[in-house]
């Protein structure tokens, strides 16, 4: 391969070119860079392995149909049992307009299952029987959301607070 003396004069130039336009940036601006020296090593990359999400504790939120603005405020409790299968109970809460307070206007038990991909099903019961089941995601380690079996546009959105 021949390379003509344009060539070789024409990459000179380019080369000197931004040597010196690197050498006249870093003498104006005074840039330095401290650069990390990496030593090879016998150094092992241990795994960082977080607890699963847990269902167990206090979430409060509310129930209502997609897209609408009414919404029942509701709290569910779950308490701390081993296996996949946990107890707890449930409270829909509302406003009393006499006295202005918060008050519990149904309430009873909970059953929640949680599966496999942290899918969870929510079984509420009053006297013994079913009243309303849910399957939900837990999104995160604070937020639980999903939708009425049989009636997806009934959702139910809620968030842990213990």
């Amino acid at each position: 391969m021949q390379v003509s003396t344009k060539s070789l004069t024409l990459a000179t130039l380019v080369t000197t070119t931004i040597i010196s336009s690197i050498t006249f940036l870093s003498n104006n601006n005074q840039v330095s860079a401290n650069v990390p020296i990496s030593k090879q090593g016998n150094h092992q990359i241990n795994k960082v392995f977080s607890p699963a999400p847990s269902i167990v504790g206090n979430w409060k939120g509310s129930i209502g149909s997609k897209g609408d603005d009414v919404r029942t405020v509701v709290e569910i409790d779950v308490s701390s049992q081993p296996g996949a299968v946990k107890q707890g109970s449930w409270k829909f809460w509302g406003s009393d307009v006499k006295t202005n307070k918060d008050i519990v206007l149904q309430s009873g038990t909970l059953v929640a299952t949680v599966n496999n991909n942290n899918t969870v099903t929510l079984l509420l019961k009053q006297n013994g029987k079913t009243f309303l089941t849910f399957n939900t995601q837990l999104k995160n380690v604070k937020q639980l959301s999903g939708e009425l079996v049989g009636k997806t546009n009934i959702q139910i959105y809620l968030e842990k607070n213990k």
